[in-house]
């Protein structure tokens, strides 16, 4: 979820030997993307990720669609065809 990605990204940005930061978003689910938006909203531009911005982590949850879609187990397989 965007909101892993704002805290990991104002984390790295006090960070002094900080690196790489790695980017699973092209393999989540439509909503999840749109479940945080907000100034903090982490994109990747030009390979790279803008500091967030706004108050706090930048980043506003949209709650009621994160209702609908409750906690489920899943396995991540980057193999698995579709």
């Amino acid at each position: 979820m965007k909101i892993t990605e704002a805290t990991a990204l104002h984390l790295a940005a006090c960070t002094t030997n900080f690196t790489l930061q790695e980017h699973f978003n092209d393999f989540t689910e439509t909503w999840v993307k749109e479940a945080a938006t907000g100034p903090g909203y982490p994109e990747v531009v030009d390979g790279y990720f803008p500091l967030p911005g706004g108050p706090g982590l930048g980043v506003e949850l949209n709650e009621d669609l994160i209702r609908e879609h409750p906690f489920r187990e899943i396995s991540f397989n980057l193999w698995r065809e579709d």
